[in-house]
């Protein structure tokens, strides 16, 4: 019989225990010093998000989207050290429910009670839209978004700027105001859209156009995937987020110049030209070289894919980024090249002497790249990196993450030989490396915050066992560096 959800049961909390060395072996995920939380039929996990402190415990806490066909729900989980597993078929004290919500994503404090609100924004059948806002709170009571009070949410003010659950891996503050701005995919052009302190980033308002000009683009040919563009944070260290766009290709010719941009955080509400960012001040080129044809097979070597922010891997105060060779699997050199951030008015060549890099190499083709910031506490960031999974019908096998801790940007490292350079998290067998669930754009490995208060950065890693009618969902919160 497939179980529903249980607001009963509760988990014992427990004090936190003694840090131990990071280690430098292979780690069994199901082993490694963390919080697990499990999800039985016929619910099934959407997406997490660190939701901040909710109850003022001083730990961060997590939201959890669920769904099961015809109702969606969510469940914030309060952070903290256990021994046992999480139900989150059966909360008890250990958080509580919202029912009847979509599209929940946490936010600013609106009520003023010192804790983080969550929003919700969610488009009805008949085509209008609304916005509602759900307090934060310490006890373990549930909510009905349909029957909210007002002590614990009220319909949002739609003047004030709130979280776009659709756009919240594009949001940051590009032009230094302190402001929360956002990154909109246009027509042949992304709007990087200003916020102000009285209305909130929309099409309509301040901001500035990154317009596609054709084969004369360096980087993306057409913004057809939004995915495609990321917030780097503040990489060239003018306090301004920085704008990566990932490199393409035209396969008809040779050779393929594989570039990816970077276009810098900016004021100024004039249209930036993708292939001129260096001569016009707003940004920079990544090369990685030429990507040829090297083989009768279809081989080709290098080229620029995706672009992602890096966090601070060298400890030096300023953000770094990374830039992944093209991830398919007719390519010959998989793997990612961290660049130091700080200030830049030239476009980069990785292949040229003494251009400061550090790579990362493997045989397998990337999938999640997350920046951690500090998971050990030695003031530098590190790097989780998972792999595609393994394609084993009737699933997708798990494959292992990464975790490369923070260190000099030179020199290379190779992830299918780690020694003691980086942390292999091995899967437990058998299991689901991506839910059924996709279509929620569900990142299988990220970070979640600081769940049991050490100071240090936590990854959130999901596994479950083969479907079937009783199919279990294991999140696996570990503890900064699996200490």
């Amino acid at each position: 019989m497939r179980r529903t959800l249980l607001l009963t049961g509760a988990i014992t909390l427990a004090a936190a225990t003694a840090a131990s060395a990071a280690p430098t072996t292979p780690v069994q995920i199901g082993s490694a010093p963390g919080l697990r939380l499990t999800l039985s039929e016929p619910w099934t996990m959407s997406k997490v998000r660190p939701a901040g402190d909710v109850n003022l415990d001083g730990r961060t806490d997590l939201l959890i989207s669920l769904y099961r066909p015809g109702s969606q729900a969510a469940v914030v989980v309060f952070g903290g050290r256990r021994t046992s597993p999480v139900n989150l078929n059966a909360i008890g004290q250990d958080g509580y429910y919202i029912l009847n919500v979509a599209n929940v994503v946490p936010g600013d404090d609106v009520n003023g009670d010192g804790r983080p609100d969550l929003f919700e924004t969610n488009v009805l059948a008949n085509g209008t839209s609304f916005q509602a806002v759900i307090y934060g709170k310490s006890t373990t009571s549930t909510i009905d978004r349909r029957t909210l009070t007002s002590a614990q949410g009220a319909v949002y003010d739609p003047t004030r700027p709130a979280p776009d659950p659709w756009n919240e891996d594009r949001v940051g503050d590009f032009n230094g105001d302190g402001i929360r701005d956002e990154i909109r995919p246009g027509s042949y052009a992304f709007h990087v859209a200003f916020g102000t302190a009285t209305a909130p980033p929309s099409a309509a308002g301040p901001g500035f156009l990154i317009r596609y000009n054709g084969v004369n683009t360096p980087c993306k040919r057409s913004p057809t995937d939004p995915g495609d563009v990321s917030v780097l944070g503040d990489v060239t260290g003018d306090g301004k987020d920085d704008i990566g766009i990932s490199g393409t290709y035209a396969r008809t010719s040779e050779p393929r110049q594989h570039k990816a941009c970077v276009v810098k955080g900016r004021s100024a509400t004039t249209d930036v030209d993708l292939s001129r960012l260096a001569a016009t001040g707003n940004g920079f080129t990544v090369f990685l070289g030429e990507g040829r044809l090297v083989s009768t097979v279809g081989a080709f070597a290098l080229g620029a894919g995706r672009i992602r922010g890096a966090g601070d891997v060298d400890g030096n105060g300023v953000a770094d980024f990374a830039v992944e060779t093209l991830p398919e699997a007719r390519y010959v050199q998989h793997g990612l090249y961290v660049f130091p951030g700080g200030p830049r008015s030239a476009d980069i060549d990785a292949t040229r002497a003494g251009t400061p890099h550090l790579r990362l190499t493997t045989t397998q083709t990337l999938d999640e790249i997350v920046a951690l910031p500090d998971a050990t506490g030695d003031g530098r960031g590190e790097l989780a990196i998972a792999v595609k999974p393994v394609e084993a019908p009737p699933y997708r096998a798990s494959t292992p993450t990464y975790i490369v801790s923070g260190r000099p940007l030179t020199g290379t490292v190779s992830l299918d030989a780690l020694g003691s350079t980086a942390i292999k998290v091995l899967p437990t067998l058998n299991t689901i490396r991506q839910p059924s669930s996709d279509l929620f754009n569900w990142r299988a490995v990220q970070k979640v915050g600081d769940i049991d208060a050490d100071g240090k950065t936590d990854l959130a890693i999901y596994e479950a066992t083969p479907a079937g009618p009783s199919q279990v969902e294991t999140l696996h919160v570990l503890y900064g560096a699996l200490r």
